[in-house]
């Protein structure tokens, strides 16, 4: 088996540190995408994208929030 490595470990610099307002964009980047754009809620997981990121209960019936 042949590999090709593209870089250099021993020259490679370390990750910068994560200072407290790259966490504050990570968790308002996760916050956004566990809102429902349709009811505004917050869930504890992920809303897929298939779904338009509207949470399951908004997905299944639309006329309702029409109403």
């Amino acid at each position: 088996m042949r590999a090709a490595y593209l870089y250099r470990i021993d020259l490679a610099a370390p990750v910068r540190p994560m200072t407290p307002g790259r966490w504050r964009a990570v968790a308002a980047m996760m916050r956004a995408r566990r809102t429902c754009r349709c009811c505004q809620a917050t869930y504890d997981y992920v809303l897929p994208t298939s779904l338009g990121r509207c949470c399951l209960g908004c997905a299944d019936y639309p006329a309702a929030l029409a109403a």
